[in-house]
């Protein structure tokens, strides 16, 4: 309905509605427009389809139409190629959205009529791209955890240790990403460049101040001053270089 209600609102339909032959059609609209009955649905759908059936055919049909004959329709009329221009001004996001309900519309719209519908494009190339990456992100995330488990356990052979380790890598990531959504940045596909390098820095700075603080601990210090010690010797650099 309130696609009807636009179109009969639109300029272009004050110019067809000279048409005589577009007069059904608008009847028809102008019903929809309204609360359109299921019966009305179906018979305004049918009437779309063949006012669209015989401008495609009347196109063809005419010279213009005849340029179009090996390029973007077959010549045996089994196949056609329809461009759709997206909005350069949406955000990636709301494209993406529209895309993806697009595509399923297209689909579903061409396998009612028995016909095969590929969809392909710069913004699906974008949104199936950023699936895989996702997808991969987490694979690569699991085989990163289990090999800094393996790492942790060789360098301390302690369960506290790998455990303090992995609850800094935890809380490095959480902030990063937390003041990612803060600040509205998306996560892309450079994005998944953050973790294996997020995880590679939380490792080898962990390691170093637990490296530190067992040193002090063999000298006979006690626990808590060889926690301050690594802290604020190897703890500054740590900082500084972080």
């Amino acid at each position: 309905a309130r696609a009807a209600s636009a179109f009969l609102a639109s300029p272009g339909a004050s110019t067809l509605r000279d048409n005589p032959q577009a007069k059904p059609l608008f009847e028809l609209l102008e019903r929809a427009a309204g609360t359109p009955s299921t019966a009305l649905k179906g018979t305004l759908e049918a009437a779309l389809g063949a006012a669209v059936e015989e401008a495609a055919r009347q196109y063809l049909a005419s010279p213009g139409g005849a340029a179009v004959i090996g390029k973007t329709v077959t010549p045996e009329m089994d196949a056609a190629l329809i461009n759709i221009q997206v909005r350069p001004d949406l955000p990636q996001r709301q494209a993406l959205s529209y895309a993806e309900r697009l595509s399923e519309f297209t689909r579903d719209f061409f396998a009612a009529a028995g016909l095969k519908a590929e969809m392909s494009g710069e913004t699906l190339i974008i949104g199936d791209v950023q699936d895989i990456s996702m997808r991969d992100a987490v694979v690569l995330g699991a085989i990163a955890l289990a090999f800094i488990v393996i790492v942790l356990f060789l360098t301390f052979r302690k369960a506290l240790d790998i455990i303090l380790t992995l609850a800094v890598v935890l809380l490095s990531t959480l902030w990063v990403f937390g003041l990612m959504g803060f600040a509205g940045i998306r996560f892309t596909i450079m994005g998944v460049a953050l973790i294996p390098l997020l995880l590679g820095i939380d490792i080898a700075y962990s390691i170093h101040i637990l490296t530190r603080y067992y040193e002090e601990r063999d000298k006979g210090e006690a626990a808590a001053d060889c926690a301050v010690g690594s802290v604020s010797t190897v703890g500054v650099a740590v900082f500084l270089a972080a």
